[in-house]
């Protein structure tokens, strides 16, 4: 059973878990927190584009309670206001393309593809794939629905200060929800994220799913709109998404 629905984004079902346990309504969130969100926020809104490198680690906890680490090498371009490519290389193989039309997936161990019809923008595009069951872990790391996210469903927001994550000084943050808890590192100097790590603490053996930042450039000039386009094999294998053929493409997180 792997972590799922806990996500960092501001659309729909994928925000993280909301039911009530009994805490308090009034989320006590540290002022040095929320400037610390500001900050980062700032960093993403005048950006017209995105670049990245990052590891993500998956916890899995089998039935008998064992915990397997499953790592995954992602990179990606953003470019506002409605163009993506992602593709993920290690536990997971897999391409994504959006060119403001068309979002394209491509499972690179099954060589099986779908695509999407989305004519919008970024947000478009993540609530099409939350409706189709498919996660965008993090996505409201890159928007300021973030603060408001933060003041409707955090009751609790901690400010742990400096310290080094991968070389970078960067700021801890924690942050308690009702089912699940979450710590973000950002870079002391730029506001960019560096490190993301979500708890379920809903689940057995409570899985944790990790982002680290290696690398985030942003208004690179080295984007060229060919990256937007799907590079599909010509062997590949075209399926519905919402057909059992899918169901790799489906349980793909973005």
């Amino acid at each position: 059973m792997g972590i799922r629905r806990m996500v960092l984004s501001g659309v729909g079902a994928s925000v993280f878990f909301t039911g009530s346990l009994g805490y308090a309504a009034e989320p006590a969130v540290e002022p040095r927190v929320t400037e610390v969100l500001k900050k980062m926020v700032n960093y993403f809104q005048g950006a017209e584009s995105l670049s990245f490198k990052a590891i993500a680690v998956t916890e899995d906890v089998s039935s008998t309670l064992q915990k397997l680490q499953l790592d995954t090498s992602m990179e990606g371009v953003i470019q506002r206001p409605n163009k993506v490519y992602f593709k993920k290389s290690g536990n997971e193989q897999a391409s994504l393309w959006y060119d403001g039309q068309t979002a394209t997936i491509l499972d690179r161990k099954t060589n099986k593809y779908a695509k999407v019809a989305v004519n919008g923008d970024l947000h478009a595009l993540v609530a099409k794939l939350d409706e189709l069951g498919i996660e965008t872990p993090f996505a409201g790391l890159l928007d300021k629905g973030i603060l408001q996210h933060v003041e409707k469903h955090v009751f609790k927001g901690d400010y742990y200060g400096a310290t080094e994550v991968d070389g970078t000084p960067t700021i801890h943050l924690a942050f308690r929800q009702d089912s699940v808890d979450w710590q973000l590192w950002t870079d002391a100097a730029t506001g960019a994220p560096k490190k993301v790590v979500i708890t379920s603490k809903m689940l057995a053996a409570a899985p944790e799913h990790m982002l680290l930042f290696k690398e985030a450039i942003v208004n690179s000039a080295a984007i060229q709109e060919a990256a937007f386009e799907a590079q599909i094999p010509a062997d590949a294998t075209e399926v519905r998404m919402q057909s059992d053929e899918s169901a790799a493409l489906r349980h793909s997180a973005w």
